[in-house]
């Protein structure tokens, strides 16, 4: 399964997908120390952050990927700051933190989420904190989110992406909404006042919106 593809950042996506979707968060007390190392994820299922990153450096070893553990601290769902192990991996030249834990625990069994995969300095720092000093820069941009500065631009996405038949889109504000309800009423009213008619019917929207990363995905049903 971990052989190096010809695309380096496919072999990348194939241990994190393996990772989020097949590890679950925790610290379990009859394997206590296996969630700390790569026995957690590999062999039990569960690890906690510092288990799912040497996991995740163990695997991309394997297939010569280039990859560092990373100690620092992050802002937990809870909004609370915790110690916490992430990843820097470099793929074709250029580095990028990830974070599997965090996916791991935004993920469902249906389908993986990528706020932290390939991330850069700034966009890492809107939760994360670790020693900039004794690490790679990490300024090389991997996803491209729309970002919306005006109520016309997101006008635009929305219309757009529900014309072109696109099923979810991805974007980060300005502005930070202050829940998911309020992104939702407001896609509703853009596709309740769409001046020209849509090529497709919307029955439901759904929103996932990350408010420590800014990044919400809009789901049309």
């Amino acid at each position: 399964m971990f052989h190096l593809a010809a695309d380096s950042f496919q072999a990348e996506k194939i241990i994190y997908d393996h990772l989020a979707q097949n590890t679950r968060y925790g610290s379990s007390p009859d394997i206590e120390e296996a969630n700390y190392n790569i026995i957690g994820p590999l062999l039990y299922g569960s690890a906690v952050c510092e288990g799912y990153a040497k996991a995740f450096k163990y695997l991309c070893d394997a297939i010569k990927l280039p990859c560092i553990v990373v100690s620092g601290s992050a802002i937990n769902p809870q909004e609370n700051n915790e110690p916490h192990s992430w990843n820097i991996v470099r793929v074709n030249g250029d580095y990028y933190h990830t974070d599997v834990t965090w996916d791991s625990i935004l993920s469902n069994d249906e389908e993986n989420e990528y706020d932290y995969f390939n991330l850069t300095d700034e966009e890492m720092k809107n939760d994360h904190s670790w020693n900039t000093r004794l690490l790679p820069k990490c300024d090389t941009n991997f996803t491209k989110i729309a970002y919306v500065a005006k109520k016309i631009e997101l006008v635009n996405l929305v219309l757009d992406s529900i014309n072109q038949n696109r099923m979810y889109l991805s974007v980060r504000f300005k502005i930070p909404p202050p829940n998911e309800g309020s992104i939702i009423n407001t896609v509703s009213k853009i596709i309740d006042k769409a001046p020209i008619a849509l090529q497709r019917k919307v029955s439901a929207i759904e929103v996932r919106y990350n408010k420590a990363q800014n990044k919400a995905v809009i789901h049309f049903k």
